[in-house]
């Protein structure tokens, strides 16, 4: 049966497969599960069944293989389990059993990938909200440096300025020394000439 299902699976997209057998599964959920020939007798016309079935490459071949048979009545379509007996109810059973693993299993794949999916896109914005912190170290660093920077020429333009003020102050009070200085030794000179 495993190879049966696995023809179906690769035959198909994901979600067709999946359609098929959770269809599967409930059909043969109604044949086992009451005594109702209804339940046995499937509309090839239904939308349901053309989705589900006849859209799934190998589907008519698997009811084939499933015990349906494909009758004309009243130029309708039908697939229609003719007989059940009681090993044929133990085989359906088994098969249906196998359906509600793999389904469980096809259910627990897609609650796994999406938590996969969550927890990437939980790293993305993760990764985002990083880059976007770093660009904000980033433009605070480059603040703080231009602020150092304009601060510092600032500081060296004060420095030269109170250094030009100092030289120009040296300068003038060496002029005055040496004015006193001259008029001191004019002064000393006339005092020494009389």
């Amino acid at each position: 049966m495993e190879n049966e299902f696995r023809k179906i699976k690769r035959g198909n997209p994901e979600g067709q497969y999946k359609k098929f057998f959770i269809t599967l599964h409930t059909i043969l959920g109604n044949i086992l599960d009451t005594d109702d020939e209804h339940y046995r007798k499937i509309s090839g016309s239904s939308k349901k069944f053309i989705d589900s079935i006849s859209n799934t490459a190998g589907g008519i071949d698997f009811l084939t293989f499933l015990g349906f048979k494909r009758r004309v009545i009243e130029y309708k379509e039908y697939y229609i389990l003719e007989t059940l007996s009681t090993t044929a109810k133990f085989r359906l059973r088994d098969i249906q059993t196998e359906l509600s693993d793999l389904i469980a299993n096809l259910r627990v794949k897609e609650k796994a990938a999406a938590t996969i999916n969550s927890i990437k896109k939980a790293a993305e914005y993760r990764e985002k909200e990083i880059d976007r912190i770093m660009k904000g170290f980033e433009e605070d660093r480059q603040e703080k440096d231009e602020r150092n920077k304009r601060n510092h020429a600032k500081i060296k333009h004060e420095q030269e300025k109170k250094e030009s003020e100092m030289s120009a102050k040296m300068a003038e009070n060496r002029a005055r020394l040496a004015q006193v200085n001259a008029s001191d030794f004019v002064k000393k000179d006339s005092e020494n000439s009389d």
